[in-house]
């Protein structure tokens, strides 16, 4: 199944995504194999550099797609722009739009398996935000098989910028290696999810922020990871005003930059430390 109301020629677009944050903050608490913090509010600048997308959770014109009858093993989204997803599939999203473009997906009870390689595979777009609706349940699953093991290794897996936002319910099963894994920076906004996979649950190379979003994440590897530094605080984990569960058989924290944990509600249980930080941890 491909949708595509007209493919546009391939183009270099240039999207950077300020995450600075200017900060200032208590030092780390001490850390212990299984423990209980809470941190007190404070002003996060990344907060206000939230695009207008990352924040839209309304649609009024998006393209409805009924996946329940689709017999295509990949469905292929060509176009950019708004999609409501309903329904149960057995097969993957491939996304292939081009590099300066959004495409928004709402998930209205959604059930996506695949068999061999990502649930959702994004393999150009400028960014890509999945907007769980309130009240709905949404799995996305992969298999321990992928023909090609050098590409995607996560159930949903982005080259680009990934926002999750909404109040509904996101489940997501990587039975491969890492759950949800982007080259670039992961934003999660008030959702509910939850990750069970075989790798990293949540990994975004240059940044993972958390804003009002619950999260329970079990790995063998890290809950949550970055590995990219550079300018603009790139590499950080920020969770502000969050509530996270992580059961990792690794770090429940790996990142590349500085952690930063305000307001956030957490509880860590891990093999080996808690927080790995290659900048500094601030608790507040």
């Amino acid at each position: 199944m491909r949708i595509s109301r007209l493919r546009c020629n391939r183009r270099i677009g240039i999207w950077a995504l300020a995450i600075g944050m200017a900060l200032s903050l208590g030092a780390c608490a001490d850390s212990g194999s299984e423990q209980n913090r809470t941190g007190q509010a404070s002003d996060a600048d990344w907060r206000d550099r939230l695009t207008r997308q990352d924040r839209e959770t309304q649609y009024e014109s998006a393209q409805e797609m009924d996946l329940s009858g689709v017999q295509d093993a990949v469905v292929e989204i060509l176009e950019d722009g708004d999609y409501l997803l309903t329904g149960d599939y057995e097969g993957k999203i491939v996304i292939d739009v081009c590099e300066d473009e959004i495409v928004h997906l709402y998930l209205n009870n959604v059930n996506i398996v695949s068999s061999d390689g990502p649930a959702m595979d994004v393999r150009s777009a400028a960014k890509v935000i999945l907007t769980v609706m309130e009240d709905t349940e949404n799995v996305f699953s992969d298999s321990a098989y992928y023909e090609d093991s050098a590409q995607a290794k996560a159930c949903i897996y982005a080259v680009c910028d990934l926002t999750i936002n909404g109040s509904g319910s996101l489940y997501v099963y990587g039975y491969y290696k890492d759950g949800i894994r982007s080259k670039d920076c992961i934003k999660i906004l008030d959702s509910q999810l939850y990750v069970q996979t075989k790798g990293d649950c949540i990994r975004g190379n240059d940044g993972i922020l958390i804003y009002g979003a619950a999260l329970e994440l079990e790995g063998e590897g890290c809950g949550l990871r970055t590995t990219d530094t550079g300018k603009d605080d790139r590499g950080i984990v920020a969770s502000d005003e969050a509530w996270l569960k992580v059961t990792a058989g690794e770090s429940a924290i790996y990142s590349a930059a500085d952690v930063y944990l305000i307001g956030s509600e957490y509880y860590f249980s891990t093999v080996q430390e808690e927080i790995r930080a290659g900048g500094e941890t601030h608790i507040e």
